[in-house]
């Protein structure tokens, strides 16, 4: 059937998101959905964000939030950065997939939109430099934005997202 194909299909997203990484994945907000963006100049170049697990995980899966979207399904816990092994994204996989859903087509869209969010979070870690130092984590990810002509030169324009996170114990 249409789901187990896409439960399958969802297994070998698991398996190669955490290949790599110490066989854990890591929840990014992806480069481009980030709201501060500077165009031509235009609008704030950065902006301090204090991130939550609820605020990470609803925009990319929201079928992992209770109903009102005030709290994450599973056992995700508070700290960040979010980073799930092989195991815990099968035990969410498995239990989405075995839930008796009375809407089936929901359901089906539920997995089709796990299994973008999986692959787009595989790309955004391939294109990801994580350094660790003195209790500093710095995280820089890239994304191509297309190319333009200035003065009938080609140019590859690229966006940035730089989070600086602190997880020493000194503030």
């Amino acid at each position: 059937s249409a789901a187990q194909s896409l439960y399958r299909a969802t297994h070998r997203a698991i398996r190669e998101a955490t290949a790599t990484s110490a066989g854990v994945l890591r929840i990014r907000e992806p480069v481009l959905r980030s709201p501060v963006q500077w165009p031509g100049g235009e609008g704030p170049q950065y902006r301090f964000v204090t991130e939550t697990a609820q605020s990470v995980v609803q925009p990319m899966f929201p079928y992992l939030c209770s109903a009102d979207g005030s709290t994450i399904l599973g056992d995700w816990g508070e700290c960040l950065p979010l980073e799930l092994n092989r195991r815990q994204l099968c035990a969410i996989a498995r239990s989405r997939y075995s839930a008796d859903h009375a809407d089936t087509a929901k359901a089906l869209d539920d997995g089709f939109s796990a299994l973008r969010s999986l692959h787009e979070q595989i790309e955004l870690a391939e294109r990801t430099t994580v350094t660790r130092t003195e209790g500093v984590c710095v995280e820089a990810s890239s994304a191509y934005r297309g190319q333009v002509a200035q003065n009938g030169k080609p140019l590859w324009v690229f966006s940035y997202r730089i989070r600086i996170r602190n997880e020493g114990s000194v503030p």
